[in-house]
């Protein structure tokens, strides 16, 4: 995973003495997901999924959403053709701020892959940590 895709998709609380400064707002959090551009962004031309999910983050404590499954709207807004680096903006906001993800199932659901279904949460801080994190490439 990049530096940059982790550093803009986590919502792990910044220690005390490292306070938030992402290059799209100071203090802004995410879902809990770890993002990456797909190996093969010919892949119904949805390039974002998701890697892996931030313990105790929003988009885990849904348990609806799993590693592999794509992203297809933010907020109503399409994401084909997108990379996780243009999401941010879309995906980062205030604590507390709703934001409404429309997903297609992945592999890891079996007899339901490819079924769309959409999930709000709340964005707000995470426990630190990753569940799941797939090893580098």
């Amino acid at each position: 995973f990049s530096d940059a895709a982790v550093r803009c998709c986590t919502s792990s609380r910044p220690t005390d003495e490292a306070p938030v400064r992402m290059a799209h707002g100071v203090g802004q959090c995410g879902v809990g997901l770890i993002l990456q551009d797909a190996a093969n962004s010919s892949y119904n031309g949805y390039n974002v999924s998701v890697a892996s999910l931030s313990m105790g983050g929003p988009g885990e404590a849904s348990h609806q959403i799993q590693a592999g499954d794509a992203l297809v709207k933010i907020d109503g807004r399409d994401v084909v053709g997108k990379r996780t680096g243009e999401l941010a903006d879309w995906l980062l906001g205030p604590v507390g701020s709703a934001v409404s993800l429309q997903m297609k199932r992945g592999p890891a659901w079996k007899g339901g892959e490819g079924k769309v279904y959409t999930v709000d949460l709340n964005r707000r801080w995470a426990a630190a940590g990753l569940k799941d994190l797939p090893s580098a490439k």
